[in-house]
């Protein structure tokens, strides 16, 4: 007869109480919460920053740091960090490849990158859909612009931002787009001097430029060239508290050679400064919903305003001076402008509209002429109105005193 088994009582597991299981489930979560608590709290971690110096360059004006700023650029961009450039003037031998997040922060005024005269078209830096770029306080110089050196070329960018800028002598200032689309941009606290084409924009969206001082050659340039040029493909613009002066062609050209549109661009508080230089603005066929105000131009040459066959342009908000007329067309045009509206302005010449303008939907509201040369700065709405509607073409059918 078998001998039956029984278990002991040491053998027997029995559950834990309800009180010890609800205190190990408080200390787990409390556990859990002081563990996420911390992370939260915890500081951010800082970007690695990699500064040229390190990477052998000297800033003395003389030494080629080309390669030296390559490197840190390239670490930099395996770190996701930040290139720093110390006060000095760095001499580049050719162009600097930038990478996806690539910073490069200077100090204003004292962070200079230079470069001699080359025997092709060489930009600074350059890259093609990137994202994440910024170049802040950082001063681009060339001894002249027929040295055949710009400042940066990016096509694609995305997301981008320059920043505390200055150019000075440059065939191109910044040549942004022109290919690939691009997104997000912010230019802003830029200062050029004596550069041929300025900011050159095509095939970019939803971005801000602003606080720009922006000079071009004047009449020493070719009549080519232009401190601000937008191209095709430009989509959701503001342009904001800008000065464009001395232009060499044009001081706001928006202009499509090959086809294609641009438009909701916005213009507030811009002054377009022809003195020095030649013409101030143009708008041509391509473009359309394009909004100014709080405008100031200066001409000395032709008329103030030209318009090649745009669609739904308005000023709102302006003063003029100089030019044969406040606004017209090109003598061998065969398109015609539409909607175009101007608004709460004063001209200070005789002519408000050249003879044989070739516009259609023309309307002004609240714009005067006067001899007195207007401030350097908008002025607010004058007490004179002038309506003028429905293709206005001949100057004397203009009256500014209905």
């Amino acid at each position: 007869m078998s001998r039956l088994r029984h278990r002991t009582a040491s053998s027997v597991m029995h559950p834990l109480p309800l009180t010890s299981l609800s205190i190990l489930q408080t200390i787990l979560i409390a556990t859990v919460l002081l563990t996420a608590l911390a992370v939260v709290l915890a500081p951010p971690a800082q970007a690695a920053t990699f500064s040229v110096k390190d990477y052998g360059a000297k800033g003395d004006g003389v030494t080629d740091d080309r390669a030296a700023v390559q490197a840190a650029v390239d670490a930099a961009a395996g770190a996701s960090g930040t290139v720093s450039v110390p006060a000095g003037t760095y001499r580049l031998g050719g162009g600097i490849s930038l990478r996806n997040g690539t910073s490069l922060v200077g100090i204003p005024g004292q962070s200079v990158f230079s470069m001699a005269r080359q025997s092709g078209a060489t930009f600074m830096f350059e890259g093609t859909s990137l994202r994440g770029v910024r170049l802040e306080g950082l001063t681009l110089r060339a001894g002249s612009p027929q040295d055949n050196v710009s400042g940066l070329y990016l096509v694609g960018g995305v997301d981008c931002t320059l920043r505390n800028m200055r150019a000075e002598n440059m065939r191109w200032g910044f040549k942004i787009g022109g290919g690939y689309p691009g997104s997000g941009w912010l230019i802003e606290d830029v200062v050029m001097r004596n550069c041929q084409i300025g900011i050159y924009a095509a095939d970019i969206s939803d971005s801000v430029f602003r606080r720009l001082d922006i000079q071009g050659t004047g009449t020493s340039g070719s009549g080519l060239d232009h401190p601000i040029y937008l191209d095709r493909g430009v989509y959701r613009l503001s342009v904001q508290d800008t000065l464009l002066s001395r232009p060499s062609g044009y001081a706001l050209h928006m202009y499509i050679g090959n086809g294609g549109t641009s438009s909701d661009i916005s213009f507030e508080r811009l002054t377009l400064d022809g003195r020095g230089g030649r013409q101030t603005c143009v708008i041509w066929q391509g473009f359309s919903n394009i909004r100014f105000r709080d405008v100031t131009i200066i001409s000395e040459g032709d008329n103030l305003i030209h318009l090649y066959a745009p669609t739904d342009v308005t000023f709102d908000g302006f003063t003029g001076s100089g030019g044969g007329a406040l606004v017209g067309t090109y003598d061998d045009q065969s398109v015609y402008a539409n909607r175009i509206t101007l608004k709460n302005g004063t001209y200070a010449g005789t002519r408000l509209v050249m003879e044989g303008a070739k516009i259609q939907n023309l309307v002004m509201d609240n714009v005067s002429l006067g001899s007195s040369s207007p401030s350097t700065t908008p002025t607010p709405a004058p007490t004179t109105r002038a309506a003028i509607r429905n293709g206005v073409e001949k100057a004397s059918d203009v009256r500014p005193d209905a």
